[in-house]
């Protein structure tokens, strides 16, 4: 059951042997099988031992692992807080044997040098950050905090730069003038028909309607006729204190994005079964740069095993005894 490029086979092959090990001790002691004891290779109490804290020690590898490998929920901001929390498991213990000290010592040689690069480091960081779920990064000091903080903020307004060049790019052109190359604004009607009017030409009096107005009683003109100033009075009665006298200047990108960060880092972190995506769709108005850089970042695969699942499949599916399809039927099969 062991495969050497899959790991976990190693897990589960101790964990089915585990499970069984009352029927294979029950198989080894049937009369067929103690004619050829001899060629019988058996496990020791010790060995047996061995076996179930090596489960133990892998158990929490193998989590992670299928977490990793999801491909319904964010993966790549788990790949840091995970290596962390790896190696802390596997810290020597007072009680642990000479097995069990080896078998960590292996692993943790193992983790330590995997995403060490400098690039890929600051990554996965903000990446880590970006998450709801680990903003807080308590496995970090408090100075490389501070830096993946300024990191997220550079590249947030890059992302946010980017992106309002691209709208600029994509609006259509107004009409130019073709001697200067500049846009030239349609004249508005209005200012056409007085620029065609004679200046000296009286207006000529509108006409008297056919049917006239019935007046009003003079019980009813003070209720419904305005009296002077009643306009100032009816705004301050409609609008009074939602009515904003002081209007704040804009602020700048960095300004804006510094403000963002400030406040995501107030909001408390939420529950590891929460979804991240779902979580910044909800406060996107609340912060419009930092969701654009958070919808770049987490919806980047930890790993390729989603893409793999389906070329397996696909495997399964399209053989030779089933004959060969169109390359059409194989893009419409695996898309």
């Amino acid at each position: 059951m062991d495969v050497a490029t899959r790991w976990n086979s190693s897990f589960h092959m101790i964990e089915r042997y585990l499970e069984q090990q009352a029927a294979i001790f029950a198989t080894l002691l049937h009369k067929d099988v103690k004619k050829n004891i001899a060629d019988v290779v058996t496990l020791s109490d010790t060995d047996n031992q061995n076996l179930e804290a090596a489960l133990k020690i892998l158990g929490p590898i193998n989590t992670a692992t299928n977490l990793l490998c999801s491909d319904s929920s964010p993966t790549v901001s788990l790949i840091h807080p995970m290596k962390e929390m790896l190696l802390v498991q596997m810290k020597i213990m007072p009680g642990d044997n000479a097995f069990v000290k080896a078998v960590k010592d292996a692993i943790v040689k193992n983790l330590l040098p995997r995403y060490t690069e400098p690039d890929l480091l600051d990554m996965l960081h903000v990446a880590a950050a970006l998450d709801p779920r680990f903003k807080s990064l308590p496995y970090i000091p408090e100075g490389d905090r501070n830096d993946i903080s300024k990191s997220m903020s550079k590249k947030a307004m890059a992302i946010d730069s980017m992106q309002s060049d691209v709208k600029v790019k994509d609006e259509p052109s107004s009409p130019e003038d073709s001697s200067t190359g500049t846009a030239v604004m349609p004249a508005l009607p209005a200012l056409e028909a007085l620029r065609s009017q004679p200046l000296d030409q009286p207006e000529e009096p509108e006409e008297e309607p056919a049917m006239k107005k019935p007046r009003l009683s003079p019980e009813l003109k003070p209720r419904l006729s305005p009296e002077p100033n009643s306009s100032e009075n009816a705004l301050e009665s409609l609008f009074g204190d939602v009515f904003v006298t002081c209007v704040e200047p804009a602020k700048s990108l960095d300004q804006r994005v510094d403000s963002e960060i400030a406040d995501y880092e107030k909001e408390p972190v939420v529950s590891l079964k929460s979804d991240p995506l779902q979580w910044w769709k909800e406060r996107a108005g609340h912060y419009p740069i930092l969701s654009k850089l958070a919808s770049s970042y987490l919806v980047i695969p930890a790993t390729s095993v989603a893409s793999e699942r389906v070329f397996s499949t696909a495997g399964d599916i399209v053989n030779a005894q089933r004959g060969t399809l169109s390359s059409d039927n194989v893009d419409m099969l695996i898309f």
